[in-house]
C-alpha cells in the first residue's frame, strides 16, 4: 500500500510567513520569527517551536520521553538565554536525543531570560540532522500548571503528530 504524501502544514506556513515575513528579515532573527508563526490543522494550533514561560532565577525542567516514531531518530532542541544544565554538561542549548537518552532527563536551568525555546529535531540517517523545515510542527497541550504535552510532526509531509511526543515540567527552585 502506497502512502499519499500530505503537505498541507507547508503550505499553511508559507502561507502564514508570506502574510506577516518583515522585508528586512535578518537571518539571525529568522528562529525568532518562526516563534510567531502559528497555523491551524485540523481544528489544532500548530508553530514551528513553542516558548514556554520559566521562572528567573534557578529551575529544574523535567523531560519525559513518551513516543517516538522509528522512523527517524528523534530528538528535543532547547534553548534559553541562560545556562543550561545536562548531567555535567553546560551550555545555553542543546539537543537531547531520544534513543540514548533516559526516558525521563533532568535539565537545570539558571539565569534566564524568562523563557524557555523548544523544538523537534530528527536525523534521517541520510541527509542528516534537520529542523523547522518542510511539515515540522508541535501541537503544544497544557496539562497543569507549568507541564506541557508536546507533539510533534518530524518534517515528513504528512499530518502524523505522533512522531515525537514529550512532556516537559518546569519546577522553580
Amino acid at each position: 500500500m502506497q502512502s499519499t504524501e500530505d503537505w498541507t502544514i507547508l503550505e499553511r506556513f508559507e502561507q502564514a510567513a508570506r502574510a506577516t515575513r518583515p522585508a528586512d528579515l535578518a537571518p539571525e532573527n529568522a528562529v525568532d520569527f518562526l516563534s510567531t508563526l502559528s497555523v491551524d490543522v485540523d481544528g489544532h494550533t500548530v508553530t514551528r517551536l513553542v516558548t514556554l514561560d520559566i521562572p528567573c532565577g534557578h529551575s529544574v525542567l523535567e523531560i519525559v520521553f513518551r513516543e517516538a516514531s522509528k522512523r527517524w531518530r528523534q530528538g528535543l532542541h532547547i534553548e534559553t538565554n541562560g545556562h543550561l544544565k545536562v548531567a555535567q554538561a553546560r551550555a545555553n542549548k542543546f539537543v537531547i536525543w531520544q534513543d540514548t537518552a533516559p526516558p525521563t532527563v533532568q535539565v537545570e536551568c539558571e539565569k534566564s531570560s524568562g523563557t524557555l525555546r523548544v523544538w523537534n529535531v530528527w536525523d534521517t540517517r541520510t541527509t542528516g540532522t534537520d529542523s523547522l523545515v518542510n511539515c515540522a510542527g508541535i501541537i503544544l497541550e497544557t496539562l497543569g500548571a507549568n507541564c506541557w504535552r508536546l507533539r510533534c510532526n518530524d518534517g515528513y509531509p504528512d499530518r502524523d503528530f505522533n512522531d515525537l511526543i514529550v512532556d516537559i515540567q518546569i519546577t522553580a527552585l
